[in-house]
């Protein structure tokens, strides 16, 4: 690329306030310090995967970028999915994701329904590698929607999960109640 050239691209990126990280585009995110999300922001954050500060900065700084958005809560809370290192991993966030809208009463009742938007992108995922050498993963489609939750239950599907039992408790610890679970069938779910 000439000089000319390539002043004229730092120009543009400079004027998209985007910068590069290894080559790759990146937003410069808006976000605010880990310590500073509430109660909500945290529980979106962790539906997201990201569940310490170390996880989030890696995501900030280490090049996952948007083309939706530069609004880092927004983004994790609409798309993001987790970190994976394998396929058993990737199974998990994905189903940790399902399990996330299926609390949520407020998510669950906006992704239900059809899909009645653009299904042209149901076999995209988005990942980036990250430099522990693992992955963050995200979807084409915001989890508010019908689509989104189509998406999820058809890569569940794919992975060979037919159902899905939830703890209605968001938690991590403790001991799980089959008789209160949610149970998702992914058939009729997708």
């Amino acid at each position: 690329m000439s000089n000319k050239k390539s002043k004229h691209a730092r120009k543009a990126q400079l004027k998209a306030r985007v910068g590069t990280v290894r080559g790759h585009l990146s937003p410069n995110w808006k976000s605010k310090p880990w310590s500073e999300y509430n109660e909500r922001e945290s529980r979106e954050l962790k539906a997201a995967g990201i569940t310490n500060e170390a996880d989030y900065l890696r995501i900030l700084r280490d090049g996952v970028r948007s083309e939706e958005t530069d609004d880092f809560l927004w983004w994790a809370a609409n798309y993001g999915i987790g970190f994976c290192r394998n396929e058993v991993e990737f199974a998990q966030a994905i189903a940790w994701r399902f399990a996330s809208i299926e609390r949520d009463p407020l998510r669950k009742s906006m992704s239900q329904g059809a899909p009645s938007g653009d299904l042209s992108r149901m076999k995209v995922l988005h990942a980036w590698n990250l430099k522990r050498g693992d992955r963050y993963v995200a979807s084409p489609y915001s989890f508010y929607t019908p689509e989104g939750r189509t998406w999820l239950a058809r890569y569940l599907k794919a992975i060979g999960f037919t159902t899905l039992v939830i703890d209605p408790e968001d938690r991590t610890e403790g001991e799980f109640d089959v008789r209160d679970g949610i149970v998702v069938h992914l058939a009729e779910a997708a």
